[in-house]
């Protein structure tokens, strides 16, 4: 509960949301099927709490504003990246 306090006292997760729909619709009209949207949220969706997760159990950010990557998120979703490389 103190978690999920400390996490929405801190951002507003709207603000990621408009974020992800501004990106989608910018993919959609600019690129077509030529791009493809890497989404964050399997990766950072925390189950228990049923809300995005902007820290990790430590208290560490994975991001630096709502909308940009910390070095910390960075490294956590390097695997995502990692695996679109091997398939290229």
């Amino acid at each position: 509960m103190v978690s999920m306090i400390f996490q929405q006292s801190l951002y507003e997760p709207k603000q990621f949301e408009w974020g992800r729909h501004r990106h989608a619709e910018l993919i959609k009209n600019e690129c077509g099927s030529k791009c493809e949207l890497i989404d964050y949220v399997d990766a950072f969706w925390n189950k228990t709490m049923n809300q995005f997760q902007y820290f990790d159990s430590n208290g560490f950010s994975y991001f630096t504003t709502g909308a940009h990557l910390s070095a910390h998120g960075l490294e956590y979703v390097r695997p995502i990246y990692t695996d679109i490389c091997a398939r290229l």
